[in-house]
């Protein structure tokens, strides 16, 4: 199969979109040929039957809409007939500029769309669409018949344990610092950890989004914790450095609520990396004792506590089972079979 990839960003070094550089590889093992259009273009290094064109962001000079729109059909004049398929991801504009074209071609095209709520524009998208993929049973593209639940795509060779590098008792938040991550739970649960004498640290790896003022809240509130000595804060990692910060650590916990899956409790899982979520999805593939009450610091505190008092080998034999379940049920090996299956 020649297939084409519509996508927002082709750089390894992202730390949130870098995950694509991965499934893009992923992709070029099982096809002849895989063709990239992104809105933006840095860092890359993909296999030889892969092709990106940018529609321009990373240039100063090209901020319109409009330049976008013309460089995108730009593209496929350049690329027509030379796929087979269509994978957009996640930006369904590029099916409303390009979905009545794939239709009349008899070009099967697939969206796909995990967030939890979706307006206008994902309903369009999404009836342009052959299909579309999901991964979360509570996202929005989830109600509609057309729509085909997926693993989430972990490269389990990228994300591996390395547990000599494990520091005990250090815990991993990892992500943008946004009020949908709902950080302020974790600190909450750290602040009673703290008060109650318990033996941890805290790492924090992310950076801000364009709300700039949640984050000097919540640095505000941990500002007791940081002058203890219980956290740290850290910039944000690029997605080929997150295995080892993963590794790096006895705990992962994520605060997000009931949604999409979170790919970075998934990321840990596959690292052997214990993780803590309050998102209802996970639920079947992590055990009880791993979730938490939404947005309740002091269930998270006591889920916490319990697992600080286990011993590393109680850790390790927890975190191998997590894996186990990453490679049986959500891996990149996985999901790219299914994807192409469906394309076909």
């Amino acid at each position: 199969m020649r297939l084409l990839i519509c996508t927002q960003k082709v750089d390894q070094n992202d730390a949130v979109l870098g995950f694509m550089h991965g499934w893009i590889a992923e992709f070029a093992r099982h096809c002849e040929a895989v063709m990239v259009i992104c809105l933006e273009e840095r860092e890359h290094h993909l296999p030889k039957n892969v092709t990106v064109f940018s529609l321009g962001k990373e240039s100063l000079r090209l901020r319109l809409k409009l330049t976008y729109v013309l460089n995108f059909y730009r593209a496929l004049w350049r690329l027509r007939g030379g796929y087979d398929a269509v994978f957009v991801h996640m930006n369904p504009e590029y099916m409303l500029l390009g979905g009545m074209f794939w239709r009349f071609a008899g070009i099967p095209a697939a969206l796909w769309y995990n967030h939890k709520t979706g307006g206008l524009r994902a309903r369009l998208g999404i009836a342009l669409a052959r299909q579309v993929f999901y991964t979360s049973p509570f996202a929005f593209a989830s109600r509609f018949k057309k729509a085909k639940r997926m693993p989430a795509g972990i490269d389990t060779e990228q994300f591996k344990p390395e547990i000599a590098k494990r520091e005990p008792r250090a815990i991993l938040s990892l992500g943008r610092i946004d009020p949908v991550k709902k950080v302020e739970v974790l600190i909450g649960a750290l602040q009673t950890l703290a008060d109650r004498g318990a033996s941890f640290v805290a790492h924090f790896y992310g950076a801000p989004t364009s709300d700039e003022n949640y984050f000097k809240q919540i640095q505000h509130t941990a500002e007791g914790l940081v002058k203890r000595g219980f956290l740290r804060w850290f910039p944000a990692v690029p997605n080929n450095r997150a295995a080892a910060v993963y590794n790096e650590h006895a705990l992962f916990v994520s605060a997000t609520g009931t949604g999409s899956f979170d790919k970075a409790v998934l990321e840990a899982m596959a690292c052997g990396v214990p993780a803590l979520s309050c998102n209802a999805s996970f639920r079947g593939l992590v055990p009880e004792e791993l979730l938490f009450r939404e947005a309740d610091s002091a269930d998270l505190a006591e889920k916490l506590a319990e697992l600080l008092s286990k011993s590393s080998e109680e850790l390790r034999h927890l975190g191998a089972s997590l894996r186990e379940a990453v490679i049986r049920e959500q891996s990149l090996s996985l999901l790219v079979p299914r994807v192409l299956s469906a394309l076909q």
